[in-house]
């Protein structure tokens, strides 16, 4: 009963922990700004033109899903040029992977729309509410289920030990 209950827990825990990546991606909005507007690090995301398009399709710095929109983070704003630093991930064969980050620069004129990042408040707000009722609704369930005791001395069973591997 006690193994039963035990992988009950985990995959709660796994289900919680999906739930909540989830939600953390909508914490976030993009809301239209004028290119005089933005400022040094700002994250942004521009729709640009079908031929810058094509430009950037070429170094694979564009969405996958929609080639006209590129998505980094302001290094600055030139009298004719936005220069922006974009991230990406390289899988290099498997598990191995590589954070990139290369600087662009997007003439003003092949930017069609810019749109700023930002915190949504509101979804913020219920994110931070619902994940307290769960924390709070996964404590009270473990004290309830758990008889209200919590036994300290008992060692750890040889089932929750994992152990530690460091590859080089």
């Amino acid at each position: 009963m006690r193994a039963k209950r035990a992988r009950l827990g985990e995959c709660l825990g796994w289900i919680m922990i999906s739930s909540l990546a989830v939600l953390m991606a909508g914490c976030y909005r993009y809301t239209p700004v004028h290119l005089d507007e933005l400022g040094p690090s700002q994250d942004v995301r521009a729709r640009v033109s079908l031929e810058q398009a094509e430009l950037l399709g070429e170094l694979e710095l564009t969405r996958a899903n929609n080639p006209r929109i590129v998505e980094g983070r302001v290094a600055e704003l030139l009298s004719e040029t936005l220069l922006l630093d974009i991230s990406r991930t390289k899988t290099d064969g498997g598990t191995r992977t590589r954070a990139l980050s290369q600087r662009v620069d997007l003439p003003l004129h092949s930017i069609l729309e810019v749109e700023a990042k930002s915190l949504n408040g509101w979804r913020t707000t219920l994110f931070v509410t619902g994940g307290a009722a769960v924390a709070a609704a996964a404590l009270s369930a473990w004290v309830i289920n758990s008889g209200g005791e919590v036994r300290t001395d008992l060692p750890p069973s040889d089932e929750s030990l994992t152990p530690l591997r460091f590859r080089r």
